[in-house]
């Protein structure tokens, strides 16, 4: 384990308010179906057929109403248009599958937010080609059985992205496919306690800036932050890592930390631990080929650990690694890593 200083972006995850028109539900307790909304003139939704729905404007649903995602439903969403939950009568977890893509190929949606819901939300069974999924959800969101394909960041820099503190939040089973920066994250100054756990993670980061696949910040009173079992492949590429949790703005808190039995490959470095206050336990991982930043001082490395404080540094337990550089032309593969579902 080598200790050495790794800057990473910030990374915001805010984006400007978007230009488009905006339709709001009346906010008189009704929950809505996509066809519900296809009825409605100034909706913004037309039903092109039976489960097939063009959005061309952006959709707050307010707190006393909801919006539910139908089974086999596919969702065409314009240009940077985004689609806000405020309550917590929403149900975005199809039985079998629901498609949520842009109108036509090049277009730029920005994707789902849920937000100011004081009750835990679920997003599960649905494919997300190019949108991404913003949560600030206080009482948390899972998000379970869901793939994210090319996000193109213009919902935020991260895929599924936390832009609030929030407590009780899970991503489990999910694939994620050539993100343009980061899967997962949260930014700096959020504490967003979160379980990380099963998902593979193949090519992402693929525009070469230093953001790392998952991209996390303690979450001190808020939960832990656990990421375990999960399989990243990376892309060869000089900048972006494979894991890091970073406490930039050293944020004061009992932060716990586990990162365990997680497999990463071809990445420029394995795991980054950045920052002071933290409790950070790491387990059973096997880093693979880690090396393509040559310099083990600028992050080209299999573990990296940061921390500055003399009165309250990271605490840093690590057991059982398996740090493996393998010789050119060698191939290894993780046995049991789950389905891919490109």
């Amino acid at each position: 384990m080598k200790k050495s200083i790794l800057f990473l972006y910030l990374g915001s995850t805010l984006t400007a308010l978007s230009a488009n028109d905006v339709y709001q539900t009346p906010n008189t307790g009704t929950v809505y179906t996509f066809a519900d909304l296809a009825k409605i003139a100034d909706s913004g939704v037309i039903q092109l057929d039976d489960n097939t729905f063009s959005l061309s404007k952006d959709i707050d649903v307010l707190d006393q109403d909801g919006l539910v995602l139908d089974n086999n439903a596919t969702l065409r969403m314009g240009a940077d248009i985004l689609v806000r939950m405020y309550g917590g009568n929403n149900n975005f977890a199809p039985a079998d599958t629901a498609t949520i893509m842009p109108t036509e190929e090049g277009i730029k949606p920005k994707g789902i937010h849920f937000l100011d819901t004081s009750v835990p939300q679920t997003v599960k069974h649905v494919r997300f080609e190019g949108a991404g999924l913003r949560l600030g959800a206080p009482a948390g969101v899972t998000v379970e059985s869901c793939s994210f394909i090319e996000h193109n960041t213009r919902i935020g820099n991260y895929a599924i992205g936390f832009v609030a503190s929030s407590i009780n939040n899970a991503v489990r089973n999910c694939y994620f496919y050539r993100t343009h920066l980061s899967a997962i994250g949260a930014g700096s100054n959020l504490a967003a306690g979160v379980v990380i756990e099963d998902n593979v993670f193949e090519d992402c980061s693929t525009d070469n800036r230093n953001y790392p696949v998952i991209n996390e910040t303690p979450a001190a009173d808020n939960g832990a932050i656990i990421i375990r079992r999960n399989t990243i492949y990376g892309g060869k590429r000089t900048l972006p890592g494979a894991i890091s949790v970073s406490n930039m703005l050293s944020m004061i808190g009992n932060h716990r930390i586990e990162i365990e039995d997680n497999y990463m490959d071809n990445s420029r470095y394995g795991i980054n631990i950045l920052g002071n206050y933290m409790n950070v336990k790491i387990k059973g991982n096997e880093i693979i080929n880690c090396h393509y930043e040559t310099n083990a001082m600028n992050g080209g490395s299999g573990i990296t650990v940061n921390s500055t404080s003399d009165s309250n540094p990271t605490s840093v337990y690590v057991e059982e690694q398996h740090n493996r550089r393998l010789p050119v032309g060698s191939h290894h593969h993780r046995k049991n890593t789950g389905q891919l579902r490109k």
